[in-house]
């Protein structure tokens, strides 16, 4: 991860500054530790300024994937959101969004558990999590407790309540 003090600006087109000031500039390898894409994410957000803006460095309808270069197959492998997320949790994918089905079909290793964000009231969460179970993967169901103390990139507290697996 690197911090990029400018910014990135695209005003061609909308006239509003696309990325807010500072970003992290976060990049994305493959297994084969070549670079494929650079995502930048706004460390500071408001109406008109979008949280992340990402490039890839060839054209591909491929879905993106963080950590492809540091995981290994053979062990369990976690999959979260957020590329930051995944920092903190040992053999662990980002998918960049909700769609963590999509990474755990993508990957072959032998066991997956997909760790959603814990927002137990989003419909569309829940929905993606009963899908899961009907498929046969692992996830982690969050305790009921205070949403702040569990979000996973807030707390480390959140990692001793990842043992609540379900299949």
């Amino acid at each position: 991860f690197f911090q990029a003090e400018d910014g990135i600006r695209d005003t061609s087109v909308t006239g509003v500054q696309t990325c807010a000031l500072p970003i992290l500039i976060i990049p994305f390898y493959n297994e084969y530790n070549e670079l494929i894409a650079i995502s930048g994410r706004a460390l500071e957000t408001s109406d008109k300024t979008l949280r992340y803006i990402t490039i890839r460095t060839e054209e591909s309808d491929k879905k993106l994937v963080y950590g492809m270069d540091r995981i290994k197959l053979s062990e369990t492998v976690k999959v979260v959101e957020g590329p930051i997320d995944s920092l903190f949790l040992h053999n662990c994918l980002a998918s960049g969004d909700a769609n963590l089905t999509a990474v755990g079909n993508s990957i072959s290793a032998g066991k997956k558990v997909l760790i959603y964000d814990n927002e137990p009231r989003n419909k569309d969460i829940v929905k993606m999590m009963q899908d899961a179970i009907k498929l046969g993967h692992n996830i982690v169901i969050w305790p009921n407790t205070d949403r702040k103390s569990t979000r996973l990139n807030s707390s480390h507290r959140c990692i001793s309540y990842a043992v609540f697996c379900l299949k």
